[in-house]
């Protein structure tokens, strides 16, 4: 038997379906804060204090409707997606149990619903068999005809990254677009003090979303995509395709006018009045390339105007110019090799 925690949103009110919305929509490694008061939580676990680290399950309760008595609610369990508990506090002043939980895969697995005490959210689950993996569209499918809202629209950030041609240290030297074909994935980097998740990247860069669609019984609309500060320019500003399911690219530059700055993009779809949103956090750092290849260039000029200068008027010195001029062209070498090959920034190759 494998120990699981369970961590339970339901439609009983209209910010717990938000959370569902998002757990559907986020990125794989992206941070979810869930919160609880305790009397929702398994007393034995919240006895326990080291639960960092620990994998769990979300899962959408589905008809819980808060204006009928619990015996006449046809209540049931979807499993979303596997969780691992990355941070966890007890607040002092509310005495809420704040989770923060690192997205991964979408599975499925069940549980008897008889092991679930009368309102408890979080517990512990055993499993048989771990939870086994599915596409994100068989989740949305599951989640079709419980997902109360009239105009169905979902949508899942399946990942962001930077075309290798396009970042800073490429755009100082363009001549190394003809060999460099890669593009980096982006992870999101979870910042314990702001209790947030933040992808990393670098200004004048040009980034891509590649975004899953998905419209539901013929929904007709759109998502709304806008950045929340002026350091993000955007391709589009809405989230919208002919087909009813669909793969979609969503291109952004990045602009900074400081070393570090912070932006959001917003992701909203408005859902049977309820309005839906989804935000990924931004961390942009001024890249510093430009600076340092002028002052390597000053800095070549003048050891070169020394060597020759030696070799022109002090014909005794031209052993040790050589020695000089041999030592600055392994260190020419080794740089470029760290310029070209040595990325910056929590990223991994597509």
């Amino acid at each position: 038997m494998k120990r699981f925690l369970y961590f339970i949103s339901s439609d009983a009110r209209p910010l717990y379906l938000k959370d569902v919305y998002r757990v559907l929509s986020l990125p794989h490694s992206y941070i979810i804060q869930f919160r609880y008061r305790q009397e929702y939580i398994d007393q034995e676990l919240c006895k326990e204090k080291k639960i960092i680290n620990q994998k769990g399950v979300i899962f959408f309760q589905y008809e819980n409707n808060l204006e009928v008595s619990s015996d006449e609610r046809n209540q049931g369990h979807i499993s979303l997606r596997e969780v691992t508990v990355k941070d966890f506090e007890i607040s002092p002043n509310t005495g809420l149990f704040h989770y923060y939980l690192k997205l991964g895969k979408f599975i499925d697995c069940s549980f008897d619903d008889c092991i679930i005490g009368e309102n408890t959210y979080v517990g512990t689950l055993n499993l048989t068999d771990s939870p086994r993996e599915v596409m994100w569209k068989d989740k949305i499918n599951s989640v079709n005809q419980c997902f109360k809202t009239k105009n169905k629209i979902f949508f899942y950030i399946d990942k962001i990254y930077c075309s290798e041609k396009y970042s800073p240290k490429v755009c100082y030297l363009p001549i190394l677009r003809n060999f460099i074909g890669k593009d980096k994935l982006e992870i999101a980097e979870y910042e314990p003090k702001a209790k947030k998740s933040f992808f990393h990247l670098y200004s004048k860069t040009q980034y891509c979303i590649k975004v899953c669609y998905c419209a539901l019984d013929d929904a007709e609309g759109n998502v709304e995509i806008k950045a929340t500060g002026n350091n993000l320019i955007l391709e589009r500003n809405k989230l919208i395709s002919e087909a009813l399911l669909d793969d979609t690219i969503l291109l952004f530059c990045t602009k900074a006018d400081s070393d570090l700055t912070y932006d959001h993009i917003l992701f909203i779809s408005e859902e049977g009045g309820i309005e839906f949103d989804v935000k990924l956090n931004f961390k942009i750092s001024k890249n510093h390339w430009g600076y340092f290849l002028i002052g390597a260039f000053i800095l070549v000029i003048i050891w070169l105007g020394e060597a020759f200068s030696e070799i022109l008027f002090y014909p005794s010195k031209l052993e040790t110019t050589w020695t000089k001029l041999s030592v600055f062209a392994g260190i020419v070498v080794v740089m470029t090799l760290i310029f070209i090959f040595i990325g910056y920034g929590p990223h991994k190759d597509k």
